[in-house]
């Protein structure tokens, strides 16, 4: 599989109708993955896979000024593996008044090991 290329072309644009004509001629291309448009730098970014940068000048050059100012493959972004996940303690409510499923009881086995244990009972 063909690795993706960034286009950069330098476009002359003045307005909104030369900005449209030239995103629908560049659009045109096959392998077109992304379209950005800069109109304060006046520069159009194309990325995508099988691009031939002199295709996509022939067509801008039809609709306004155009310059190929840089063609390199894309970079992939590195991943940081080590990502600080947010420690949450789970808390349970307190509850003063507690329902008579949530009482333990204990049997005359468990009372006699709390006795020997401690030595004596506390509540």
């Amino acid at each position: 599989m063909a690795e993706p290329k960034k286009v950069v072309y330098g476009v002359e644009t003045y307005n909104d109708k030369c900005k449209k004509k030239a995103m629908k001629a560049i659009s045109s291309l096959e392998g077109i993955q992304s379209i950005v448009m800069n109109m304060k730098d006046k520069k159009l970014t194309i990325v995508g896979v099988n691009i031939d940068p002199v295709c996509g000048y022939k067509k801008l050059t039809k609709v306004c000024n155009t310059k190929i100012l840089l063609v390199e493959p894309v970079k992939k972004k590195v991943e940081t593996t080590s990502k600080v996940e947010p420690k949450v303690a789970i808390v349970e409510p307190y509850n003063p008044f507690p329902f008579p499923s949530q009482v333990v009881s204990r049997t005359d086995e468990q009372w006699s090991d709390v006795l020997v244990n401690k030595g004596t009972l506390e509540f």
